[in-house]
Order: C-alpha cells, then sequence, then structure tokens
C-alpha cells in the first residue's frame, strides 16, 4: 500500500480542519459568520488551490502507488470489499438520515443554530449549559456544512469523513511499526468494523472526529519523533489541537503518547528538541484559545465546569475518590459495557461474576462516589445504538492479542511503547471518570487505535488460519450493525429510505412528533416572528428549531428566563433587546402564565412535554 496519497490526504485534511477552526474563531470576532464569509472563503481556498497545481503543474503527478497491490491474497482483497460495503452503507444512512441522536438535539446542533443565528460563536443565554462550555471543533465544521447547503443535510458527513480517514490513518500507524500490506489491510478492516463506529459514523456526535484527529496526532507524532522535522512537529502540534477542541477525552487519550514522544525527542536531540516542541505546545494553546477565553469568562476556567446537570441533580465529570479499588471497579465495568450478547443468560452469568469480583475487591459497582446519577452497572442486551453500543468482539479480540504479543519471538520495535500508552490511556480514564452505562461511546478513540497494534499481531501470528477466523468473525458480525442502527435503520418498515424525515428527528421518541407539530402549527397562525424558549437541560431544542424554521425561515428563538450561570448575557445586545411574542416552555411544569420582561404571556395550548404562551393583549 503506497504511503505517499494517504499521508498527502491526512495533510490536506489537517488544512481543512485548520481553516475551519480559524475562519470560524475570527469571523466571530466579528460576528461575521454567514453565507457569504463562508462560501467567499472556500471559494479563495479552491482558487488559491487551482492556481498552485497550475503554477506547479510540471511537478505534480496524480497517482496512486499501487506497487503493493499485486502481494495482496484474496482474502485481503475481501477485506477490502468489506471495508468498502460498510464505508458506502454508512454513507447512504449519513445521505438519507436526519440528525437524531439525543445530545444532537439537546446541544450539537441547536448550538449551531445559535451560533448562526448570532453570526458568532460566543457565549449566548442558554438553559442548556452543553452548548456553551462542550468542545466545539465537530459543530464548527458542521455549522459550515449547514452554511453552505442551506440544511442539515450534510451535517453527518463530518463524522463519516472522520470514520473514512481513520481508515486511512491507522493503516499509516500499522506501516510504521512494521505492518506488511495485510497488516495495513487488517488494520482497516478493524477499525472499520467496531460496532460503535458503524454507528456513530453516520451520526452527529463527535467521538470519531475526535478519534480522527487523535490518529493524525499519534502518526505525525510519530514521524516526528523518528525525523525530528519541523514539519512533522507542526502537523503533530494541529493534530493534537484540533484533536483537544473536538472532544476533551483527548486530554487523557493523548497524554501518554504525548509523555512518550516528548521525552525520546529529549533523550534523542537533547535541548534542539524544544524548539519543535515547543511549537506544537503553542499551536496547540493557539487553536483551543478561543474556547479556554470564553471558559474563563463564564466559568473562571478555561477547560469549564467540573460538573454537569443532570435531571436535576448537579454532578462531577470526575470521581469523587482515587484509590486502587475504583481504578479495579472502573477498568472491569469499561470493559464489561462492551461486552453485552443477544443472550439473556450469558448476560446474567457475566453480570453475577462481576458483581462478585466487586464483592472480593470491596467496593459496590454502583458506588454513588464513582457512577453517574441514577445509573446502574449491568452487562446489557447488544445495543444497536449509537449511544450505548460495545464492541464484544474486537474487546476480546484485544485480550487476546495482548499475551500473544508478548510471546511472538520477533523485533518489536516501538511496538512495546505504543501498547503502554493505549493500556495507560485506557487506565487514566477508568481513574479520573465517573462510569456511565454510555462510556463505549468515548472508549471509541481508544478502540480505532487499538486496531493497528491489533493488526501487526494477528499479522505476525503464525497460524493464518486463526487470523482469518477472527477477520472472518468480526467482518461478518459487523454488518448486524450497518444494517440495524436503531436511530437511523436502512432496513425495516421505519427505514429512513421511506419515513419522513421530520419523523425521523423524533426516532427517539415518535410520541413528541404530534406536540411540537402542534406548536409550530400554533406560532405559524400566529405569525409570530420571536420565539422565547424555557427548557431543562435535557430538552430536544433542535427539533423545534427545524420544524419552525420549515415554515418561518426567519423566525428568531432566544432562551428567556435563564436561571443559571449563563444569565450574565441577557443583559448584553443583541440579547436584552430580544422582545418575543410567544414563550414555548419544554420539559418544565407549566402554570397558568409566565412573566418576562414584565409582561405576562398566558397558557394557550400544552400537551404532553411542549407548552405554548402568548403574549396577554
Amino acid at each position: 500500500m503506497g504511503q505517499g496519497w494517504r499521508r498527502a490526504l491526512l495533510y490536506a485534511a489537517l488544512i481543512c480542519g485548520l481553516l475551519i477552526t480559524l475562519s470560524t474563531e475570527l469571523l466571530s470576532l466579528f460576528h461575521a459568520i454567514n453565507f457569504w464569509t463562508i462560501a467567499g472563503l472556500w471559494g479563495l481556498t479552491i482558487l488559491a488551490t487551482l492556481a498552485t497545481l497550475i503554477r506547479n503543474r510540471k511537478n505534480v503527478r496524480f497517482t496512486l502507488d499501487l506497487a503493493h497491490a499485486s502481494a495482496l491474497t484474496v482474502d485481503a482483497w475481501l477485506l477490502l470489499a468489506s471495508v468498502i460495503l460498510i464505508a458506502a452503507s454508512t454513507a447512504v444512512i449519513a445521505f438519507y438520515a436526519a440528525p437524531n441522536t439525543w445530545d444532537s438535539l439537546t446541544y450539537h446542533l441547536a448550538r449551531i443554530i445559535h451560533w448562526m443565528q448570532n453570526g458568532s460563536v460566543e457565549f449566548y443565554p442558554t438553559n442548556i449549559l452543553r452548548q456553551l462550555h462542550l468542545n466545539p471543533w465537530s459543530e464548527y465544521a458542521m455549522m459550515q456544512f449547514m452554511i453552505l447547503n442551506g440544511s442539515d443535510k450534510l451535517v453527518n458527513f463530518v463524522q463519516w469523513f472522520s470514520m473514512a480517514g481513520s481508515l486511512v490513518g491507522v493503516t499509516l500507524i500499522a506501516e510504521q511499526h512494521g505492518a506488511t500490506p495485510h497488516g495495513q489491510m487488517y488494520a482497516a478492516a478493524i477499525a472499520a468494523t467496531i460496532p460503535m463506529g458503524i454507528l456513530q459514523a453516520s451520526s452527529t456526535q463527535n467521538d470519531y472526529a475526535a478519534a480522527f484527529w487523535l490518529v493524525c496526532f499519534v502518526y505525525f507524532g510519530f514521524a516526528f519523533k523518528r525525523s525530528g522535522e519541523m514539519k512533522d512537529a507542526l502537523a503533530a502540534g494541529i493534530a493534537l489541537g484540533i484533536a483537544i477542541l473536538t472532544k476533551a477525552t483527548v486530554y487523557i487519550f493523548a497524554f501518554p503518547f504525548l509523555l512518550w514522544f516528548t521525552f525520546s525527542m529529549l533523550w534523542k536531540a537533547r535541548l534542539s528538541a524544544i524548539r519543535p516542541l515547543s511549537t506544537i505546545a503553542m499551536i496547540v494553546l493557539l487553536l483551543n484559545s478561543g474556547h479556554y477565553i470564553r471558559n474563563y469568562g463564564l466559568y473562571g476556567n478555561p477547560l469549564g465546569p467540573r460538573e454537569e446537570i443532570a435531571s436535576g441533580v448537579t454532578l462531577r465529570y470526575s470521581n469523587d475518590i482515587f484509590t486502587t479499588p475504583v481504578m479495579v471497579s472502573n477498568t472491569i465495568r469499561n470493559f464489561a459495557i462492551n461486552l453485552g450478547t443477544p443472550n439473556y443468560n450469558i448476560n446474567i452469568k457475566m453480570d453475577r461474576f462481576f458483581y462478585k469480583v466487586h464483592e472480593w475487591i470491596g467496593i459496590s459497582p454502583n458506588d454513588p462516589r464513582t457512577t453517574w446519577n441514577d445509573t446502574e452497572f449491568h452487562v446489557n442486551y447488544t445495543s444497536y445504538y449509537d449511544g450505548k453500543a460495545g464492541n464484544p468482539l474486537h474487546a476480546w479480540t484485544i485480550l487476546f492479542v495482548i499475551p500473544v504479543f508478548f510471546s511472538q519471538r520477533r523485533n518489536k520495535g516501538e511496538e512495546p511503547h505504543y501498547l503502554s500508552a493505549l493500556l495507560a490511556g485506557f487506565l487514566i480514564f477508568c481513574l479520573y471518570l465517573r462510569w456511565q452505562s454510555w462510556l463505549t461511546r468515548l472508549q471509541l478513540p481508544l478502540f480505532v487505535l487499538w486496531s493497528p497494534f491489533i493488526a501487526q499481531t494477528l499479522d505476525k501470528f503464525r497460524a493464518r488460519w486463526l487470523t482469518n477466523m477472527c477477520l472472518i468473525a468480526i467482518v461478518a458480525t459487523s454488518m448486524v450493525w450497518v444494517f440495524n442502527n436503531e436511530s437511523r435503520p436502512l432496513l425495516g418498515k421505519n427505514n429512513i429510505l421511506e419515513t419522513d424525515r421530520s419523523i425521523q428527528y423524533m426516532s427517539r421518541d415518535k410520541t413528541l412528533y404530534d406536540p411540537f407539530t402542534e406548536t409550530v402549527d400554533l406560532l405559524r397562525r400566529r405569525a409570530c416572528p420571536q420565539v422565547g424558549l424555557m427548557t431543562s437541560e435535557d430538552s430536544w431544542e433542535y427539533a423545534l428549531w427545524v420544524m419552525l424554521r420549515q415554515t418561518q425561515p426567519d423566525i428568531i428563538i432566544e432562551h428567556v428566563n435563564v436561571e443559571n450561570i449563563s444569565n450574565k448575557f441577557s443583559s448584553q445586545l443583541p440579547f436584552s433587546a430580544f422582545y418575543p411574542c410567544a414563550v414555548v416552555v419544554i420539559n418544565l411544569p407549566s402554570p397558568d402564565h409566565v412573566t418576562l420582561n414584565g409582561e405576562i404571556f398566558v397558557l394557550t395550548q400544552a400537551e404532553k412535554s411542549i407548552s405554548v404562551y402568548l403574549k396577554q393583549p
């Protein structure tokens, strides 16, 4: 497999990611995020690229290095075909499916609409604080898709492109560690078949985006460790900066790799390594500075709050205690939630075993000091939901390849260090983060990074028949998640090809469709151009935005009567000049009236969890 085009693809992705970041932050300073500025930016970028190609046309070669293609056997070609099938199928889902994951409706896409309305990513008053402080890069990219396309039809492709880029990146990492073309193909196949990855590749979550930038950082970081060249340091810095801007879990997963690269360079190059290492640090700080400044201005902490409000209860993201039993408990639970099977008896037996282990180590598997509110540890049924799906075969394969790796008598090169970084990242994750039943989603970047190590180990495994059986089982079972995505099914009576897009937004709770529709109809009949919004911290705000804008494209929606820390923005323009003619209340008690800016809004319509208040004449 030729490295040239693959490395060039990662460089191109870094340039695009950098442009998205810098353009969003700079335009935001002038409240100038709109169609013309974004279209102009990318138009100029395309023209500059074409001009560069024309000027250097004699040196440009559009070729793919296929020198190793003839070395691939039938099984490797079948794996490639499987990877292409998974990528093509998830691309179809990404295009036809409406974004409908809970987090997307609550804050991922809701924050984007506010940014587009404000022309800026500056903080604003909101009842859903996650719209403000959580890392925003994926939403930056989705916002530019939405602005250019005029809809959310392409937003799922941020994750899909991240999956595609990750598949390329893991083959390069495998090659760095000496994998054959077969081993590199194994890496792509193993990464492509991660169940959580398959489900997220067509969603507007951000874990695959984080995985891709983390893969880029590891690849270019290792390249920098070997070459010491500034171009690799720059690439590693950009990748790490965007990865952190995408998701906070990257701090944990990247830390062991960063230590490895840093100490290796200092050992190898001594003082001359300080300049490129400092450059990496400066790039990371620069790319995250806007978000750091906004968080510091609101919370007094550049990383944002250390806690979250869930169902009215304030919870810390981190554990309350940090002990060896906590580490063991969370390691067991974070591994076990990947092991669910379709068989109830098997799940119950595993459940009992893990509860017994917790008795031995002297800690409850549901200790409130280490467990998210209202969650209880169990090995559940196989899930096809992109918020909870486990990766059972991949988890068992990891357990299998670790002892195999140490038993192999071969030159292991840097692989032991790579393995140590993976294990350290997982253990820090377990020690620090409070256990949640949906943590398999946060583990996706680690599973992606495991794929080169698994592939390299299997590639050197003498029992080739066992390797092939393992890969066939992983590929075959992965198709279940491709075609039975719970949120965006490709088959069945509720499949995305035949279900109306407006209904798809409500797939997690279709009983909300009629109440939301009736709310939109009432506001349309009243021709209300400005709507105030009062919600709980976990309400589907984006669904209301979409449905209202189908009939009233220029409608303005702002959160009102905000009682949390973001209320400080309510007294600032343009929010202080917002005077709605209606107030919509979601997931909150419905009194007879609501008072806003001294005016009374009377309850006019209430059904299920959504109520409408109109201004009293």
